[in-house]
């Protein structure tokens, strides 16, 4: 990883590290966690978009099909990284920003 990683940090084993230089999370995401569920947000926009493709060539062309194998891959990956996530839900509060930014605090914790 490059000194711009925010995840350099993180002491992520080498498999990790793979992973989110192939599919450039590293400025993308700070935290494992934050890396698994940008992955799986990049998978629900692509698979949003080759659906549409799909319907309007109504077809399961060859591009189609090659681009759900590339989605079942960002999932797959988020899969594995979710070994570096909490298995439990965490409370806090989410909160979003005037452009749409999602923020999340844990339960307690003062505004900074």
């Amino acid at each position: 990883m490059n000194d711009n990683d925010e995840l350099e940090g993180y002491g992520v084993p080498d498999w990790a590290e793979e992973i989110i230089e192939k599919h450039d999370l590293g400025l993308r995401a700070d935290a494992p966690l934050s890396a698994a569920i940008v992955l799986l947000t990049d998978a629900a926009v692509d698979m949003a978009e080759v659906s549409q493709t799909a319907f309007k060539e109504q077809a399961l062309s060859t591009q189609v099909m090659s681009r759900l194998g590339e989605i079942v891959s960002m999932v797959e990956d988020a899969r594995k990284l979710s070994a570096l996530c909490p298995s439990k839900p965490t409370a806090g509060t989410v909160t979003a920003s005037s452009d749409g930014t999602l923020t999340w605090k844990p339960m307690g914790e003062g505004d900074r």
